[in-house]
């Protein structure tokens, strides 16, 4: 029985145990996550409702906070609807636009806020909004602000600063 003990004590405070738990922890979610928005996407693509895409991006959205892998579905589900059309004409061209629309749009919701904390939390930029054309002709200049308190950010004039 002591033996017993020890072990449940030295299981409880082992920090390969915890981070092992962490990833079991994280496949049932997914596991819960993925097949559910799969299943709400092929009732949206019967039924024809793009309501339902909006609510399988949302479930996408969550299942990609668990795993990045669930980023897949909002790729493969357009290209399911696009060969469709290809091949019968079973859907026009702009209730693909709607239904990626909607699905894009529930997945953002969740995933953009956590793309952009990756960006400044590891102070590399994973998105930003190229600008074109000479420096006198940009009004609009981007801001980073990684870790640290330091801010870059872009002048009109074409220059660089940070505070």
């Amino acid at each position: 029985e002591r033996v017993a003990w020890l072990t449940a004590f030295l299981a409880a405070v082992s920090p390969f145990l915890a981070l092992y738990s962490v990833h079991v922890r994280s496949e049932s979610l997914y596991l819960l996550l993925a097949p559910s928005a799969v299943y709400v996407l092929v009732m949206a693509i019967r039924e024809r409702r793009t309501a339902k895409f909006f609510s399988g991006g949302l479930l996408t959205g969550y299942a990609f906070l668990v795993r990045p892998e669930a980023i897949a579905l909002v790729a493969l589900i357009p290209a399911v609807l696009a060969v469709r059309w290809i091949g019968g004409r079973a859907f026009d061209l702009a209730f693909i636009g709607r239904a990626a629309a909607g699905l894009c749009t529930g997945f953002f919701l969740f995933a953009l806020p956590y793309i952009v904390y990756l960006s400044i939390d590891t102070g590399q930029i994973v998105w930003e909004v190229p600008q074109h054309g000479p420096a006198r002709a940009k009004t609009w200049s981007g801001v980073l602000a990684p870790e640290g308190g330091l801010l870059f950010y872009g002048q009109p004039n074409g220059g660089f600063a940070a505070v």
